[in-house]
């Protein structure tokens, strides 16, 4: 029998880590799994030590040559990391850094690039460099001014389907063989983890795939005195080699928390450790992470963004997963509010949800002139002619937008234009439902 030591055993059950149970007295070898809920998560408790303390020490090293909001360390810390296990993950958010010129955009995303997984800063990404290396490296972009941009209309298309595992772009090749030309088709993997940055932001639709943060000019001057020096800094260096020696993946992949969300979702009605432990020992060990995770009422594609952060933030530890469970809270809300204010169609559902009265005013019989309600809505907005940030209003999006919400209950042609009667109803239930959103987080 293996030697009784303390460096053998479990440190919560006793049973031995090599895979025998210690407390069965017979001599049959007996696997510890059997027995250990536990055991998955402490086999693997040398690497959670090593992702704890490079957690720390990236943290400690972006404190050195970035000024940033504090708690933005803790989430780009949790994101690097992530990076060298991202394909454990069903998707991976990008990180998105939004800010004026001199804030240490660039050197902030270098630092990133440097310290995650086979990190490269691309100065010029195109469709064709994004898909053919996007599933071997971390990607860089700077100055990505031009996103929004009819020319990178594929570019974007692409982006907004990276963040997702699962996504390919298949090609058509052309093949020498002794028989003659063939053609082929090869796919390509897209999912990466990407970071962007520029000064004017970023567009909506690849915007709701990226964790966005905002950098501020720094007046900090042992910082912004610093030079680049990655290559010779001992601390990097050490970072960079336990992160890609050490078995982050293995640890990750490992954890049941990885794929039983869902049976947390399905079974959540009678979820209780009782039945859990009966019928999902598997998942017994994660009912805790579950729950908070659960608690925090993010949902959607926040939640699809967030949850590799939470599982790494709760390899390292719980109160690094409840501080980032709190900060993610603090960000999707913030996003959310930002997207009644600025989202085009919130605009126009919360208009039309507060105008019955005016409209019923001025309408015939309920039927409401078209034109009349653009006219309205350039109002509600404050519209000015010469403002860039209106050019998209126009009648024509504003009655797309009544068909698109299916706000109209009826429509004719009248002599002076479209007539319509409208379902202010249905527009005052999607309205709530944005405010009902907002009181959850």
């Amino acid at each position: 029998m293996i030697e009784d030591t303390a460096e053998h055993l479990c440190k919560v059950c006793k049973f031995w880590k090599e895979g025998m149970c210690n407390v069965n007295s017979t001599p049959e070898k007996t696997a510890a799994e059997t027995h250990c809920p536990m055991w998955e998560e402490n086999l693997h408790e040398e690497e959670r030590d090593i992702i704890k303390i490079n957690y720390e020490n990236i943290i400690k090293v972006l404190k050195k040559y970035c000024d940033l909001r504090e708690e933005y360390y803790s989430l780009i810390a949790l994101w690097i990391i992530g990076t060298y296990a991202h394909k454990s993950f069903v998707t991976y958010p990008y990180l998105f850094f939004n800010a004026m010129k001199g804030s240490g955009k660039s050197r902030t995303i270098k630092l990133i690039l440097y310290l995650s997984w086979n990190g490269v800063m691309v100065n010029s990404l195109s469709e064709s460099v994004l898909f053919r290396t996007a599933g071997q490296r971390t990607l860089g972009i700077d100055e990505f001014e031009h996103v929004a941009s009819k020319e990178k209309q594929l570019l974007r298309e692409l982006l907004n389907s990276a963040y997702k595992k699962g996504t390919c772009v298949e090609r058509v090749k052309k093949k020498y063989t002794e028989e003659g030309d063939e053609w082929v088709i090869e796919k390509y993997d897209v999912y990466a983890p990407i970071i962007m940055a520029n000064i004017y932001g970023m567009d909506e639709v690849l915007g709701d795939r990226c964790l966005s943060l905002i950098l501020e000019k720094s007046g900090n001057k042992k910082i912004t005195r610093l030079l680049e020096l990655f290559d010779t800094d001992k601390e990097i260096q050490e970072i960079k080699r336990t992160l890609v020696y050490s078995s982050v993946m293995t640890c990750l992949q490992n954890n049941v928390k990885v794929d039983g969300w869902n049976d947390y979702v399905v079974r959540e009605t009678d979820y209780t450790l009782s039945t859990l432990y009966t019928s999902l020992t598997p998942l017994y060990t994660a009912i805790h992470f579950y729950e908070k995770v659960d608690k925090s009422g993010i949902d959607s594609r926040h939640l699809e963004l967030f949850f590799p952060l939470f599982l790494i933030a709760d390899v390292i530890g719980e109160d690094v997963l409840d501080k980032t469970i709190n900060l993610a809270k603090e960000i999707v809300c913030e996003k959310k509010i930002d997207d009644v204010m600025e989202s085009r169609d919130v605009m126009f559902i919360n208009f039309i949800a507060n105008s019955e009265s005016y409209f019923e005013a001025i309408a015939e019989e309920g039927w409401i002139k078209e034109k009349a309600i653009f006219e309205k809505f350039k109002d509600w907005v404050g519209f000015e002619e010469k403002d860039d940030e209106f050019k998209w209003l126009n009648t024509r999006w504003a009655g797309k937008a009544l068909k698109r919400h299916n706000f109209v209950l009826g429509k004719k042609r009248h002599s002076r234009g479209m007539i319509v009667k409208l379902d202010f109803k249905k527009a005052m239930l999607q309205a709530g439902l944005f405010k009902q959103e907002e009181k959850v987080l």
